[in-house]
């Protein structure tokens, strides 16, 4: 696409994310960030890209316009003017990047906190010219914010913000009215969010935050001063509150101190298996931080992109729960980073876009299925809290897997409206809705699923009443939140919109195989299949030793192909827990190892027998891909683990 069509189709993201989504009693405002265009271009279905991605594809689309279209005309910033009143305004995207470098206004090396249309000049890749960019007119800019102020007007009936006063500056008066907080007021957000105890990625209600930001005490402390005055206008105020929800949704847990150390959060994961409930610490790993952090007792290993691998919990650890925890490390450039899960007596679990089971929450979710997990001494009063909160009976589970000292409340409902007692605010209920995708076959972590495996969609929150729709066609929202309908299965764009209080866009694409892919089938017939195994590290164990061999996954997960015959993947932790992957290995025949040499990372029988044996006193959980029943998990365990046990008695004998 060349630069200009890539400007055009900014254009029309910019109209529909900033100008037509969201208004303040009919005003609207052109607010661009880093993150307002990865979000804009998630929206049109080009998801995945980081901000800094987003910022750099926008800035190379105008600048590549802007050289084309501005410098090579005599009519320089006019050439952005529509040709017709009824078309959408050629120059959006070139406000829009007036705003951006209004947003990254502060003082640094080469600027200072006031130099503008430097900054913009850098953006555009052109030079300045009696101190403004190349082609720059300052009437032209104000002209074009009239284009579009009279486009919104008449097509919409909307208001485009403008400058309460026009003084001296009154070209940079626009862009400025433009930025409800500028970058160094965002780098300040994850402070606010930890002080008022907000949890990375939550919806927050706006009116929770505005009263955070603003009516508790006047406007937050540690905000500028052009952040503060923004939180004074009242007409501003709408839109300071909406840049802070969408921070909160995109933070990830990483807080920095005064001395420059990085902190991210801990959260607690449960699932139920086997009718069993299993505790795990989950860390987020932010962008930046080392891929192990560990101390005496706990190991975090990266796993996923954003966290790493989680750590089961076992009986011993309710201390560690009730006192919380902070590991560090080092890294060789000196940066220092920290893990922290901060010490509580009552945990809301709530469901999570990221993992299957519940994640610990700082709120509950109304007319959600819920959990709490809670110290003993608490358990009368949670229990009955939680009974006014739903209507009816609720008992605590006290299962051999909980840590000692706490109990977990499974099934938890909130239909009713109560506050909490003395002690239990975080049992608050929060009726925002969210959207819950499970299954499907996903394309990493953006809202875009393969055509005919789409995902289930789950809506949590207060969502009774409410209508939904996908494609503006009406599908049924049953009690529990589940969105049915066949509509997603085909491949396009898709809106899901439940009432007037959430829209989603969701891409469904259909299959393709890579020019770069290469068959693992090749022309001889006795090619070998290859095995799947989830992300992570895992050792993969044939029926006898000498049968096994390490391998580390990534996030998308790894073909692998053994010389050997695969029964089970391992994953074996430094702490309690393990996980045995059942393998369905329909090899065709054993691959031959070259003449000479030993076969990839094959083991001696030793570490074979080490393996099954140190997965098998962590009494490991069970985990078949193909659904075999837990009794046949069982019984082939135990032969794998008696044929380990022969193989270390012969070791034995024979030293």
């Amino acid at each position: 696409m060349s630069s200009e069509g890539r400007y055009i189709l900014w254009n029309y993201m910019l109209a529909e994310h900033c100008l037509l989504a969201h208004s303040c009693e009919g005003i609207v405002l052109l607010t661009v960030a880093p993150r307002t265009l990865a979000a804009a271009l998630e929206e049109a279905g080009e998801g995945g890209r980081s901000p800094e991605e987003a910022e750099a594809d926008f800035t190379a689309a105008v600048a590549g316009m802007y050289r084309h279209r501005v410098l090579s005309s005599a009519k320089k910033l006019r050439a952005l003017k529509s040709t017709s009143p009824n078309d959408v305004p050629f120059g959006i995207g070139f406000l829009a990047l007036s705003v951006l470098a209004a947003f990254h206004m502060r003082t640094d090396d080469e600027h200072t906190g006031r130099a503008f249309y430097p900054r913009l000049a850098e953006m555009l890749g052109c030079d300045l010219a009696r101190s403004y960019p190349v082609g720059f007119e300052g009437d032209a800019f104000i002209d074009l914010w009239d284009e579009l102020a009279a486009w919104l007007k008449v097509h919409y009936g909307r208001e485009l913000a403008a400058p309460d006063a026009v003084g001296v500056r009154r070209y940079v008066a626009y862009p400025f009215a433009h930025v409800p907080l500028r970058q160094v007021d965002i780098e300040r957000l994850p402070q606010f969010f930890d002080a008022y105890g907000y949890e990375p990625g939550a919806r927050a209600p706006l009116d929770r935050l505005t009263y955070d930001l603003y009516e508790a005490s006047g406007p937050w402390r540690h905000l500028t001063e052009s952040g503060q005055n923004a939180l004074k206008d009242r007409h501003r105020r709408p839109f300071v509150v909406r840049q802070v929800a969408h921070e909160l949704e995109r933070w990830d847990g990483c807080r920095v101190d005064s001395s420059g150390a990085r902190t991210a959060t801990i959260e607690l994961w449960m699932d139920i298996r086997r009718r069993r409930a299993q505790l795990h610490l989950l860390a987020r790993r932010p962008s930046g931080f080392p891929e192990l952090i560990e101390d005496r007792e706990l190991v975090f290993a990266s796993s996923q992109d954003g966290w790493y691998e989680p750590v089961q919990l076992g009986r011993d650890d309710g201390q560690l729960l009730e006192n919380g925890v902070r590991i560090g490390t080092r890294s060789n450039n000196g940066g220092r980073y920290y893990l922290q899960l901060r010490r509580a007596r009552v945990l809301p679990l709530t469901p999570s876009e990221e993992y299957t089971g519940f994640v610990s929450d700082r709120v509950l979710r109304a007319d959600t299925d819920c959990a709490v997990l809670c110290a003993e001494p608490l358990v009368d009063d949670v229990a009955r809290y939680l009974q006014a909160l739903s209507h009816e009976r609720v008992r605590p589970r006290r299962d051999d897997t909980i840590p000692t000292g706490w109990c977990l409340f499974t099934d938890v409902r909130a239909t009713n409206e109560c506050s909490p007692p003395p002690g239990l605010e975080r049992l608050g209920v929060e009726t925002s809705l969210a959207l819950i995708p499970e299954g499907g076959l996903r394309l990493g972590r953006r809202w875009s699923w393969l055509e005919s495996a789409p995902a289930r969609l789950t809506v949590l929150g207060s969502h009774r009443g409410l209508v939904a729709k996908v494609d503006g066609q009406e599908v049924r929202l049953d009690d529990g939140g589940r969105v049915h309908t066949d509509l997603l299965g085909a491949a396009g764009q898709h809106v899901i919109e439940i009432g007037n209080r959430l829209r989603q866009r969701v891409t469904v694409l259909k299959g393709a195989v890579h020019t770069d892919c290469r068959s693992w089938l090749g022309p001889d017939i006795d090619q070998p299949i290859p095995v799947a195994v989830p992300a992570g590290h895992w050792v993969l164990l044939g029926a006898g030793p000498g049968e096994s061999e390490s391998i580390f996954a990534p996030s998308e997960g790894a073909l692998v192909r053994p010389s050997f015959q695969v029964r089970w993947a391992v994953r074996v932790a430094s702490g309690p827990g393990a996980k045995a992957l059942h393998i369905h290995d329909h090899i065709l025949s054993r691959p031959a190892p070259r003449p000479g040499a030993p076969a990839r990372g094959k083991k001696s029988g030793a570490s074979w027998a080490d393996t099954v044996y140190q997965a098998g006193i962590r009494r490991p959980d069970f985990l078949c891909q193909h659904g075999c029943r837990d009794e046949r998990l069982s019984a082939e365990w135990r032969q794998l683990m008696e044929a380990a046990r022969s193989s270390k008695r012969a070791g034995r004998r024979r030293r």
